[in-house]
């Protein structure tokens, strides 16, 4: 066996490194910037940020008016809130993309030794395009400006004379 398959066969059996979740300790707990909210307030912001409903079906839901509702997303303390929770969620995005990446290098490296043609071929152009080596695209573009008289006697022939004529501003 190639030591390239063996490589590829051991990226397999991995699993994917997820960022670790601690358990909750006193310290988080005197930390949680939900401590000052009420009970509503905390189970709105966890289905506001759950992205699965709509404020108008969180407020039928919660028994509060979607105005209500809004004018706590105005409120700065749930503003904090939110982005603290944003941050958060956006950094265990980006380590498991980070975490995929050599997962999909190493389906890149099989899918270009590929026995069927076009897919070892969109696998090299991929390839080559992710690493600044893109094919330039050109286009010839030719534009003509005409003036209106000129149009209109496209359209009309040459049968028809324009009148040039100069025109004087006048004062009153």
């Amino acid at each position: 066996m190639s030591r390239k398959k063996k490589e590829v066969e051991k990226v397999k059996s991995t699993e994917i490194a997820l960022p670790n979740i601690e358990k909750v300790t006193k310290e988080d707990m005197a930390n949680n910037p939900f401590k000052d909210l009420e009970p509503h307030q905390q189970r709105f912001i966890h289905m506001y940020l759950s992205g699965n409903y709509t404020i108008p079906k969180i407020a039928e839901i919660l028994g509060y008016h979607p105005v209500t509702l809004r004018r706590w997303l105005a409120k700065p303390e749930f503003k904090k809130i939110l982005e603290k929770y944003q941050e958060e969620e956006t950094e265990i995005v980006k380590q498991t993309l980070m975490a995929l990446r050599l997962k999909a290098l190493y389906k890149m490296s099989e899918l270009i030794d590929s026995p069927i043609d076009g897919i070892a071929y969109q696998a090299a152009r991929d390839i080559l395009d992710r690493t600044g080596h893109k094919a330039t695209q050109k286009q010839d573009v030719k534009i003509e400006v005409y003036n209106y008289e000129t149009q209109i006697k496209e359209i009309l022939g040459d049968d028809i004379e324009l009148i040039e004529t100069d025109y004087e501003i006048g004062e009153d």
